[in-house]
């Protein structure tokens, strides 16, 4: 399974501006290794697209009182996200991948900002062909706020326990974890060992981000892997990580632990 994260296909400074060559290496990498057998889920963030239409609408605060405004900007979020899945969808056919978008606001339901329900059936089935589905941070119904926002985390997150991935990986726009924000030591490793100390160092992220930045990607892909479900998170950016990763190849960044 991978994420491929908003601010690296995005420039998240520029309202959907799509960062063209790192998308292009980054599904050429995810084509070579789809090649070599692996069967792969991705899921991708949202980035300068939906983020900033969410932020303006507070689409993560659900419907309350906003009527008529507040469903357009779920509406103005949705359709930006769909938006940039077909770009990623149309550049992973281009290396000849058999991509397949899967919205998640059809096949999900959450209740109180968090996934509640999980239809799994086309994704199981899309596995069984050795399709490529790709999903991705998105506006769903929620059973308590009306609405909200699921993260690209998230949706790893209610997946992982069903598909049971070999590995996670994460590609963000920096070499992995550091122990502070700004700047600090990169951590190659995260378990719980060192967590609690982890979670003091971490911030949010630059452009619009509704999902809760790096501290969230930390405590969601941690959760996981005290479940079994290891990640790691690597620099997007720069060539040939990403296919290392998938591979299981010893590759910069850090690995996230029980």
């Amino acid at each position: 399974m991978v994420k491929l994260g908003g601010s690296v296909i995005t420039r998240k400074e520029v309202e959907e501006e799509v960062n063209g060559e790192a998308l292009d290496r980054l599904t050429w990498e995810v084509a070579e290794a789809w090649r070599s057998g692996l069967s792969l889920v991705v899921v991708h963030g949202g980035g300068s697209f939906p983020h900033p239409k969410a932020e303006r609408y507070r689409v993560n605060e659900g419907l309350e009182d906003g009527g008529e405004t507040k469903l357009m900007g779920y509406s103005l979020t949705q359709d930006a996200a769909a938006r940039l899945n077909r770009l990623v969808v149309s550049r992973l056919m281009r290396h000849g991948v058999p991509a397949a978008g899967l919205q998640p606001s059809a096949i999900m339901v959450a209740e109180g900002g968090s996934i509640k329900e999980v239809y799994v059936e086309a994704l199981r089935a899309m596995l069984r062909l050795n399709l490529v589905p790709v999903l991705y941070g998105d506006a769903v119904m929620d059973l308590r706020k009306g609405f909200s926002i699921a993260s690209a985390e998230m949706i790893i997150e209610s997946l992982a326990p069903i598909l049971k991935p070999k590995r996670i990986v994460v590609c963000v726009d920096v070499d992995g974890v550091y122990d502070k924000y700004p700047g600090g030591a990169l951590i190659e490793r995260i378990w719980r060992g060192n967590i609690d100390r982890v979670k003091q160092g971490l911030g949010g992220s630059a452009g619009p981000d509704v999902t809760g930045g790096m501290l969230h990607k930390v405590m969601t892909l941690y959760s996981l892997a005290v479940k079994g479900y290891p990640s790691i998170i690597i620099n997007g950016l720069k060539p040939n990580l990403l296919i290392k990763a998938l591979k299981g190849e010893p590759c910069p960044g850090t690995l996230i632990e029980g």
